[in-house]
């Protein structure tokens, strides 16, 4: 977290009142600071006059910011997978999880339970990440001992604080807390998959198996089905053989 607020009186190199902090503007601050952040956060406030580490470029906002981004960057990953097996009733998707009924559905499918929560964190996520190359840029724009383009750096570092904790927190609420996992629908997909062909080579062999995963694809049945079709396997051998959780590794 960010731990020291500097809210200098004068610009660095000023002959009036150097290092000085007028107490009332002091107070104004933490007023406002307790406002946003709440009166549970430790408000310290310090003069910053001639203090070259705190008025220069910002970087520890800057890389404090980069580590929340880095985050919000792996999870978008997680939000768009969501919306990619979680859309129901629609049988042409993966559609793994059941995602939580919060609206009345789609305009032009009805019945359809839309990720909504997915994609206003998506964009929420697209938003904070266009903040963070404003940071970046504003905190590469000072001139020797004074940038002045703290006030965009703040603007947008606050604007994110808020996105993000409000998305996460309605994220948790309305999808997170009653998102469910379709089993039924899980082992469907598992036992249609094809991968699960690897398993057989080294029992018949590379060529024969291949055989098995092309005639099962060209004919939309599951690998058993051509496997036996094929007379490559007995029912038994295949079962024994084929166990998807034997692949999963340690």
């Amino acid at each position: 977290g960010l731990g020291e607020l500097s809210i200098p009186e004068n610009e660095p190199g000023s002959s009036i009142m150097p290092g000085k902090v007028n107490p009332t503007q002091s107070e104004a601050v933490t007023m406002l600071a307790a406002q946003v952040f709440g009166n549970d956060v430790a408000i310290n406030i310090s003069g910053a006059s001639g203090n070259f580490e705190l008025n220069v470029f910002r970087p520890v906002v800057a890389h404090n910011f980069l580590q929340s981004v880095r985050l919000l960057a792996d999870g978008m990953r997680s939000f768009n997978d969501n919306c990619a097996v979680g859309i129901e009733p629609n049988r042409d998707r993966i559609a793994e999880l059941k995602l939580p009924a919060n609206e009345p559905g789609s305009s032009i499918m009805p019945g359809k339970v839309n990720p909504t929560q997915c994609e206003a964190l998506s964009m929420l996520a697209c938003q904070v990440l266009g903040n963070d190359a404003t940071i970046a840029f504003a905190a590469s724009q000072g001139h020797l001992q004074l940038n002045v383009f703290k006030p965009v750096i703040a603007h947008n570092l606050l604007q994110s604080i808020r996105l993000l904790a409000d998305g996460c927190r309605n994220f948790q609420r309305h999808c997170v807390a009653g998102l469910e996992a379709d089993g039924a629908r899980m082992a469907e997909h598992l036992e249609r998959s094809l991968m699960l062909v690897t398993a057989l080579n080294p029992h018949i062999g590379y060529d024969k198996a291949a055989q098995i995963a092309k005639k099962a694809w060209a004919e939309g049945t599951t690998l058993r089905a051509a496997a036996l079709a094929l007379g490559f396997t007995t029912a038994e051998e295949f079962d024994a053989w084929v166990r998807p959780q034997d692949m999963l590794g340690s």
